[in-house]
């Protein structure tokens, strides 16, 4: 009688012990990440301010403007010299337009495979260009995971991509704030490096009002310093880009 009593003991032991891990599981699948609570109270972003190039092309001051409407649709414009509009970029979901009104050019194409560098001077992606301008990190946050512990607050996030390279995150999970994102080759060489600085809260969200951007092994960069920030607002008119008929069509990597 004890041996019967012993081992249904031990079996419920097991039951109890399996559904205290499916809890776990259950709870750990359903409380969002650090990662997804940067952007979770964002679901539209205004921003304004001014964009400075240096590399093969060198400029300064040019403002712009971007409009986003969650993670959904985006609009982007950027000035030129003397009063003029050099380029505008819309996207939706996977596609997006580019037209670049100093060369008279204009690409579309998908934001996960198509690079910026012939219509925009940046060796990016059209998604990490967007998600950069827009202070977050591009694409599934899910491919990520903590690298290492650390004591000052920060937190190191790593992801390896299909071609060996990895991509890093750096987050401040005090304040919520990302801090750098960075995207190496398989052979260590940095093919992004962005850094974050000057958070200010806009209605309870912490923006980052200057963007730091190195490619290509930093052989290309570009600065952002946010002049203006509008979180949650009504966004009215629709975010499209006229395509001048005479322009000619570039195709993307």
């Amino acid at each position: 009688m004890g041996r019967h009593k012993v081992g249904y003991l031990s079996r419920m032991n097991t039951h109890i012990l399996a559904y205290l891990l499916y809890l776990a599981a259950s709870v750990s699948d359903s409380t969002p990440s650090v990662l997804d609570r940067l952007s979770a109270n964002v679901s539209t972003l205004r921003l304004t301010g001014t964009a400075s190039f240096t590399g093969s092309v060198s400029m300064s001051g040019l403002p712009f403007s971007a409009t986003f409407a969650g993670t959904d649709s985006a609009r982007v414009n950027m000035g030129g010299p003397f009063g003029t509009t050099a380029a505008r970029l819309y996207a939706a979901r996977d596609t997006f337009i580019v037209v670049n009104y100093l060369t008279r050019q204009v690409a579309s194409g998908n934001v996960r495979t198509s690079d910026l560098s012939r219509m925009m001077m940046m060796n990016v992606t059209v998604e990490e260009m967007l998600a950069i301008v827009a202070g977050r990190l591009p694409g599934d946050l899910r491919r990520f995971a903590v690298s290492g512990s650390r004591t000052d607050g920060l937190a190191l996030y790593a992801a390896r991509d299909t071609s060996g390279g990895m991509e890093y995150a750096l987050v401040d999970t005090v304040h919520l704030q990302l801090r750098q994102y960075q995207r190496k080759g398989a052979q260590g060489a940095i093919l992004v490096d962005v850094k974050f600085d000057d958070h200010k809260p806009i209605d309870g969200i912490d923006v980052a009002h200057r963007v730091s951007i190195a490619v290509d092994d930093r052989k290309q960069s570009m600065s952002i310093t946010v002049r203006e920030a509008i979180v949650n607002s009504t966004i009215d008119e629709a975010l499209i880009v006229d395509i001048p008929p005479s322009f000619e069509r570039v195709a993307t990597r």
